[in-house]
């Protein structure tokens, strides 16, 4: 069966401010995808920046990126240590993520490698800006060499390319479809930071998928306990039943090994 032509509205949304930066094989996937589903362009076009709205632009706002490097230019002409901790707490407040998190990340972290033990390298799927939580990783007793930054959005991967190249580190984000294709990088640990739900809303059965294919000795999974207007409406109890079932799916190969619920995060570390 033939792919419908989509030009129209992948022009159309490619062209809009507000995702014009996005990884263009992801935003032809959308398109193709939502065409079959409504009879004209308008409520196609509707329909993908709905998408595209709750995989990316609910976390952000239109002058992000300009802060964030204008914050980051500051970070690297700052000597004093504490100080650079202090921009890296403004970066992360800018998006919703890092900023729910932000009150916990401490903890967070300690719980994680608590759990894993010393890591060398690093696969963070959608990552957004949590490279910058670099320096809340203070029970790691590893050299972390290489951390694969990967997102949806390549604003997103040059401002962790430049932060990145500030530590000396090497430049290894980049964009990538999850909801279709696997990172092949191996690493010893994965961040899934509240990212399945957004994957399995695209792609059901997907979570398993991935969770199976990953290359990494730990799998650190997370869902979010509240949603993003503050409310929790039982969401730890559901994605907990959701999730152990996606376990139970897979079988043996995998296995959780904690559990912990922190802030507004429910967090499973899986070892492989």
């Amino acid at each position: 069966m033939s792919l419908p032509d989509v030009s129209n509205i992948y022009e159309a949304i490619l062209t809009s401010k507000k995702y014009t930066t996005l990884y263009k094989p992801m935003v032809l996937r959308i398109c193709q995808e939502e065409y079959p589903k409504y009879t004209n362009d308008k409520e196609r076009i509707k329909a993908v920046k709905n998408t595209l709205h709750a995989m990316y632009g609910a976390y952000s706002t239109p002058d992000i990126f300009k802060k964030a490097n204008k914050l980051l230019d500051t970070f690297i002409a700052q000597q004093h240590e504490s100080q650079r901790q202090e921009i890296l707490a403004k970066i992360l407040q800018l998006h919703a993520s890092t900023k729910e998190r932000i009150q916990n990340l401490s903890d967070f972290y300690d719980f994680i490698f608590d759990a894993i033990g010393p890591i060398e390298s690093i696969i963070d799927i959608g990552c957004g800006f949590n490279p910058f939580t670099l320096p809340y990783f203070r029970k790691n007793t590893g050299t972390l060499g290489k951390y694969y930054a990967l997102d949806i959005d390549h604003r997103t991967s040059d401002l962790n390319n430049r932060y990145f190249a500030s530590l000396e580190m090497s430049p290894l984000a980049s964009c990538v479809d999850i909801a279709v294709d696997t990172p092949h990088t191996s690493a010893d640990v994965a961040f899934l930071f509240k990212l399945l739900p957004l994957i399995e809303r695209q792609s059901k059965g997907r979570s398993a998928q991935l969770l199976k294919e990953i290359d990494a000795k730990y799998l650190i999974v997370t869902y979010p306990t509240k949603s993003l207007s503050g409310k929790k409406k039982g969401m730890s109890d559901f994605y907990s039943a959701a999730f152990e079932d996606v376990m139970d799916e897979i079988g043996g190969s995998i296995s959780i090994s904690s559990k912990q619920e922190i802030g507004n995060e429910l967090i499973y570390v899986i070892a492989k």
